[in-house]
């Protein structure tokens, strides 16, 4: 009976891809190889200071319905950090550190932008501000830099209720004494996994277009006609089909 061209057995998904495997194989070693070798030798790379903040309470602990309003001021905080006001107070703090003249740090508000994460610590009042650059040095200064604002200048740059008023660090920032992991191992299997499925993709496209008749099976799937005989392949001993 002739097949509608989307109908796909497993038998014939086998018949696609077993006899090219060896295509899927190499692709997927290959994506592989190549983000291994640059997660682990090409990539630079970086350092990451982190300090812990929590919104606070003037001179007293938070109730719960305390909690529910800071952990939404916190997320009204990822707003207001990433703010070009903000930052612009931050960047004066750090160019002003002694390191700035002597590193050479050339840094503005985009720059900074593209280092900062900040996470919520749960669903919490706390959250985690991280600095992450290619120096670790850079990386405590802008992290040092977002704390003390955060403390200072946040508060005025937002509207808290009247006993939410200050933000505190609860967990200073620290410099970090080695790299943050490339993740060489992880992101090879990653380039495994998406290169035997890119290659698999193609094999698959490239069957849907192939008209070419190689069987007998094929031909009774695609044409609702008898078949009378086939006739077999014939090699000679000199090699001659």
């Amino acid at each position: 009976m002739k097949k509608t061209k989307e109908e796909f057995s497993i038998s014939d998904l086998v018949a696609i891809f077993v006899p090219k495997v060896w295509i899927i194989v190499i692709a997927a070693l290959v994506l592989s190889l190549a983000l291994g070798v640059y997660s682990a030798f090409i990539k630079t790379d970086t350092y990451s200071s982190t300090a812990t903040m929590m919104v606070s309470k003037n001179g007293t602990s938070l109730s719960s319905g305390d909690i529910d309003v800071a952990t939404e001021m916190v997320k009204r905080c990822q707003v207001v950090i990433f703010r070009n006001n903000f930052l612009n107070k931050v960047l004066a703090e750090i160019k002003n550190n002694p390191l700035y003249e002597e590193k050479g740090w050339d840094i503005d508000t985009d720059y900074l932008k593209s280092v900062i994460t900040l996470e919520q610590c749960g669903d919490t009042e706390a959250f985690e501000i991280t600095a992450t650059t290619p120096d670790a040095e850079l990386s405590i200064a802008i992290a040092d830099a977002l704390a003390m604002h955060i403390m200072v200048t946040l508060p005025e740059s937002m509207s808290y209720p009247k006993d939410l008023i200050s933000s505190k660090m609860i967990d200073p920032p620290v410099q970090a004494v080695s790299p943050n992991s490339n993740h060489a191992l992880r992101n090879a299997l990653i380039g495994f996994v998406i290169g035997a499925v890119v290659a698999m993709v193609a094999i698959f496209i490239c069957s849907l277009f192939d008209v070419t008749i190689r069987d007998r099976k094929k031909l009774e799937d695609n044409f609702d006609i008898p078949v009378l005989g086939v006739i077999p392949r014939y090699v000679s001993e000199e090699g001659n089909k």
